[in-house]
Protein backbone atom coordinates (compact mmCIF):
# COMPACT_ATOMS: atom_id res chain seq x y z
CA UNK A 1 0.00 0.00 0.00
CA UNK A 2 3.61 2.62 0.31
CA UNK A 3 3.59 2.24 -3.21
CA UNK A 4 -0.13 2.92 -4.23
CA UNK A 5 -0.53 6.81 -5.07
CA UNK A 6 -2.14 8.25 -2.63
CA UNK A 7 -5.22 9.37 -4.65
CA UNK A 8 -7.20 11.69 -1.55
CA UNK A 9 -4.19 14.01 -1.57
CA UNK A 10 -3.43 14.17 -5.23
CA UNK A 11 -6.77 15.05 -6.13
CA UNK A 12 -7.23 18.31 -6.93
CA UNK A 13 -10.51 19.43 -5.13
CA UNK A 14 -12.84 18.22 -2.40
CA UNK A 15 -15.78 17.78 -4.41
CA UNK A 16 -13.95 15.40 -6.85
CA UNK A 17 -12.87 13.38 -3.92
CA UNK A 18 -16.76 13.32 -2.42
CA UNK A 19 -17.88 12.58 -6.41
CA UNK A 20 -16.00 9.75 -7.00
CA UNK A 21 -16.49 8.22 -3.38
CA UNK A 22 -20.35 8.67 -3.79
CA UNK A 23 -19.80 6.97 -7.45
CA UNK A 24 -17.91 4.11 -5.76
CA UNK A 25 -20.59 3.49 -3.05
CA UNK A 26 -23.74 4.11 -5.35
CA UNK A 27 -22.20 2.73 -8.25
CA UNK A 28 -20.50 -0.23 -6.79
CA UNK A 29 -16.86 -0.63 -6.22
CA UNK A 30 -14.59 -1.04 -9.59
CA UNK A 31 -10.82 -1.88 -9.28
CA UNK A 32 -10.00 1.72 -9.47
CA UNK A 33 -12.78 3.07 -6.90
CA UNK A 34 -11.85 0.28 -4.59
CA UNK A 35 -8.65 1.97 -4.06
CA UNK A 36 -10.70 5.21 -2.83
CA UNK A 37 -13.46 3.42 -0.60
CA UNK A 38 -10.06 2.00 0.86
CA UNK A 39 -8.57 4.96 1.79
CA UNK A 40 -12.04 6.29 2.94
CA UNK A 41 -12.14 3.71 5.55
CA UNK A 42 -8.34 3.48 6.74
CA UNK A 43 -8.90 7.79 7.29
CA UNK A 44 -12.02 6.54 9.75
CA UNK A 45 -10.11 3.43 11.13
CA UNK A 46 -7.28 6.29 12.41
CA UNK A 47 -10.39 8.55 13.63
CA UNK A 48 -11.92 5.05 15.41
CA UNK A 49 -9.42 4.85 18.37
CA UNK A 50 -10.04 6.73 21.92
CA UNK A 51 -6.75 7.79 22.28
CA UNK A 52 -6.29 9.45 18.73
CA UNK A 53 -9.59 11.42 19.35
CA UNK A 54 -8.28 12.94 22.65
CA UNK A 55 -5.00 13.65 21.03
CA UNK A 56 -6.84 15.89 18.76
CA UNK A 57 -8.85 17.71 21.41
CA UNK A 58 -6.28 18.70 23.18
CA UNK A 59 -4.64 19.68 20.03
CA UNK A 60 -7.59 21.54 19.26
CA UNK A 61 -6.46 24.05 20.45
CA UNK A 62 -2.91 24.43 18.57
CA UNK A 63 0.23 23.14 18.58
CA UNK A 64 1.62 20.85 21.23
CA UNK A 65 4.85 19.24 22.50
CA UNK A 66 4.84 15.84 22.73
CA UNK A 67 5.20 15.94 26.54
CA UNK A 68 2.20 18.14 26.99
CA UNK A 69 0.44 15.98 24.85
CA UNK A 70 1.54 12.85 27.67
CA UNK A 71 0.10 15.02 30.59
CA UNK A 72 -2.67 16.09 29.11
CA UNK A 73 -3.78 12.05 28.13
CA UNK A 74 -2.62 10.94 31.24
CA UNK A 75 -0.74 8.48 29.16
CA UNK A 76 2.89 6.94 28.36
CA UNK A 77 4.81 8.97 26.55
CA UNK A 78 5.23 5.42 24.31
CA UNK A 79 1.61 5.50 24.08
CA UNK A 80 1.13 9.18 22.49
CA UNK A 81 4.20 8.89 20.15
CA UNK A 82 2.79 5.62 18.71
CA UNK A 83 -0.44 6.97 17.91
CA UNK A 84 0.98 10.44 17.01
CA UNK A 85 2.83 8.65 14.03
CA UNK A 86 -0.26 7.10 12.51
CA UNK A 87 -2.34 10.31 12.48
CA UNK A 88 1.06 11.95 10.79
CA UNK A 89 0.87 9.03 8.04
CA UNK A 90 -2.37 9.76 7.66
CA UNK A 91 -1.79 13.42 6.95
CA UNK A 92 -3.66 14.64 9.61
CA UNK A 93 -1.08 16.08 11.93
CA UNK A 94 2.02 18.13 10.95
CA UNK A 95 5.38 17.97 13.34
CA UNK A 96 7.71 20.18 13.64
CA UNK A 97 11.17 19.71 15.33
CA UNK A 98 12.61 21.90 18.12
CA UNK A 99 16.15 21.02 19.80
CA UNK A 100 15.06 17.78 21.62
CA UNK A 101 11.22 18.88 21.33
CA UNK A 102 8.40 17.15 18.89
CA UNK A 103 5.55 19.48 18.04
CA UNK A 104 2.49 18.58 16.60
CA UNK A 105 -0.74 20.62 14.99
CA UNK A 106 -3.73 19.48 13.34
CA UNK A 107 -2.80 20.31 9.42
CA UNK A 108 -6.95 20.53 8.56
CA UNK A 109 -9.47 22.16 10.63
CA UNK A 110 -12.18 20.23 8.50
CA UNK A 111 -11.20 16.90 11.26
CA UNK A 112 -12.69 19.14 13.88
CA UNK A 113 -16.07 19.63 11.79
CA UNK A 114 -15.83 15.90 10.98
CA UNK A 115 -15.82 15.11 15.04
CA UNK A 116 -18.35 17.94 15.55
CA UNK A 117 -21.25 16.28 13.39
CA UNK A 118 -20.74 13.02 15.10
CA UNK A 119 -20.89 14.42 18.66
CA UNK A 120 -23.77 16.53 17.38
CA UNK A 121 -25.23 13.60 16.10
CA UNK A 122 -24.81 11.46 19.03
CA UNK A 123 -26.29 14.22 20.97
CA UNK A 124 -29.20 14.09 19.07
CA UNK A 125 -29.92 10.90 19.61
CA UNK A 126 -29.64 10.79 22.99
CA UNK A 127 -31.88 13.24 23.75
CA UNK A 128 -34.07 11.41 21.70
CA UNK A 129 -33.63 8.07 23.45
CA UNK A 130 -33.70 9.45 26.91
CA UNK A 131 -37.15 11.17 25.89
CA UNK A 132 -37.96 7.78 24.41
CA UNK A 133 -37.57 7.04 28.04
CA UNK A 134 -39.72 9.49 29.79
CA UNK A 135 -42.12 9.09 28.02
CA UNK A 136 -42.07 5.13 28.44
CA UNK A 137 -41.49 6.07 32.43
CA UNK A 138 -44.70 8.67 32.31
CA UNK A 139 -47.28 6.41 30.26
CA UNK A 140 -46.42 3.07 32.16
CA UNK A 141 -45.88 4.76 35.63
CA UNK A 142 -47.60 1.78 38.03
CA UNK A 143 -49.56 2.31 41.39
CA UNK A 144 -46.70 2.93 43.59
CA UNK A 145 -46.20 0.45 46.77
CA UNK A 146 -46.66 3.93 49.36
CA UNK A 147 -50.41 4.37 47.86
CA UNK A 148 -51.34 0.84 47.96
CA UNK A 149 -50.22 0.98 51.69
CA UNK A 150 -51.50 4.37 52.48
CA UNK A 151 -54.93 3.41 51.06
Amino acid sequence: MANEKNFLNDTSSDDEVNLIVHEALVRGVDSGSQAVVEQVANYFRVLGEPMRLKLLNVLRDGERCVQDLVDETQTSQANVSKHLKVMLQAGILAKRSQGTQAFYRVTDDLIFELCNLVCDRLATRIEQQAQHFRTFSLASKPESNIEKTAA
